[in-house]
């Protein structure tokens, strides 16, 4: 395998919930690059989340990034991003265990 260039980051811009998995709609970081392609690789972090990464290619007709809670159900996660699970303030420390709308949540290698 040639040696990899450079790593471009993958920024969420937002979430989507499923039966099975959680799903960001991402983009490149530095945005300018847009006409690349390639697999999606966790970051070092992803170790602190309640997440595993199911690899995809991602490419500009395909810019998300699709995740497997470990724990509890994606629904768990959806009612925490809405706030709209009773004792909110009790749970409210969960999201931590997933990402956020504008964190890194994976890169590319090119």
């Amino acid at each position: 395998m040639p040696n990899p260039k450079e790593k471009i980051r993958l920024t969420a811009k937002a979430i989507n919930f499923t039966s099975q998995s959680i799903v960001y709609s991402v983009e490149f970081n530095p945005a300018d690059k847009k006409d690349l392609s390639g697999i999606s690789v966790s970051l070092p972090n992803i170790k602190h989340k309640d997440l595993i990464m199911k690899s995809t290619f991602i490419d500009k007709n395909n810019m998300e990034v699709v995740f497997t809670p470990i724990h509890v159900t994606p629904h768990f996660y959806q009612a925490l991003h809405k706030k709209i699970l009773k004792n909110y303030a009790e749970y409210e420390n969960e999201l931590d265990k997933i990402y956020k709308i504008g964190e890194a949540v994976g890169y590319i290698i090119i």
